[in-house]
């Protein structure tokens, strides 16, 4: 009883078959929102293959990182892998947070923020007098001196070319103001190209009437309305940086009081730094004394707080 297999007539030396290879297999898989390439399976590769594997999120997700049996190894893209065993590769997507920065100074501080800008006489304090929610709240207060005064907190963010901002105002004193032109900004947004002013918020005196106000590098923009002391109120404000489709927003509880379209907002570049407080003062000889809270940066629309 005899068995035979593999037979070959040849021309020249044939010699014995090469042993049979080792195999390995590769199962790739995704937790979150996203795909691979190749996409999630598994596949069987001779021992030493090399893998490249892509992960692709999806809409709003990242990469977080992956996971090679159950341990991370890192988040980098794509990630080469060497086949000398059986692997389990998982890409671990993360929903991106469309909120850059917040902060309601419930840590008694400035702490979260960049840092500072005060002029002589001016300053900038948390305290725990009047706060929207929760105990504490900034405070900001300039001395009258009718000039160019500033009293605010900066944060540093990454290049954006669209920002929504969000802050709750209390002007305790410092309206009305006396002279057209007067006027004191609440937020302001910094351009990259040389770390000057995009665009600001604030209240500004014109045809006797203290009004909100946007002054931007593509022009100073009016409400029909403005702010009363003694009270909080919720402002919001959208800016898109573009040389012939810029935008500015400004809404004041929710209402939208400023709308402009189609501006050229891109003299300074890219916004790389946002500003809180009173941001710029100028000719105002009153004492300016200005509550805020419930700071948020965010790449979509924010809204009042509920």
């Amino acid at each position: 009883n005899v068995y035979g297999d593999c037979f070959v007539i040849s021309n020249t030396p044939i010699g014995p078959e090469a042993p049979p290879s080792v195999q390995h297999v590769l199962t790739i898989d995704v937790t979150g929102s996203g795909t691979t390439n190749p996409s999630p399976s598994t596949y069987v590769y001779d021992e030493g293959a090399k893998v490249s594997v892509a992960a692709i999120p999806d809409s709003g997700w990242m990469l977080s990182y992956w996971l090679l049996n159950n341990v991370n190894v890192g988040s980098g893209n794509p990630y080469n892998i060497t086949i000398n065993a059986d692997y389990n590769l998982t890409a671990v997507f993360i929903e991106i947070s469309p909120v850059i920065f917040e902060d309601g100074f419930e840590s008694d501080s400035f702490s979260a923020w960049s840092g500072s800008s005060i002029t002589s006489g001016e300053a900038a304090t948390v305290v725990n007098t009047l706060p929207h929610h929760g105990v504490y709240n900034a405070r900001f207060t300039t001395n009258g001196g009718g000039g160019t005064e500033r009293a605010s907190v900066y944060r540093n963010i990454t290049v954006q070319s669209e920002l929504y901002v969000r802050a709750y105002v209390y002007i305790n004193s410092g309206l009305p103001l006396l002279n057209t032109g007067n006027r004191f900004n609440f937020i302001m947004l910094q351009g990259a190209t040389r770390g000057a002013s995009v665009a600001s918020v604030g209240v500004r005196r014109t045809g006797g009437a203290d009004l909100w106000s946007i002054a931007s590098i593509a022009g100073t923009y009016y409400a029909s309305t403005g702010p009363s002391m003694g009270g909080w109120y919720c402002i919001e404000f959208y800016t898109l940086v573009h040389p012939t489709s810029g935008v500015h927003r400004l809404w004041v509880n929710g209402a939208l009081v400023i709308e402009r379209t189609g501006l050229n907002t891109a003299g300074e570049g890219n916004i790389n730094q946002v500003r809180f407080g009173l941001t710029y003062v100028s000719g105002v000889t009153n004492s300016v004394n200005v509550y805020g809270d419930c700071f948020v940066i965010s790449n979509t629309p924010i809204g009042p707080e509920a």
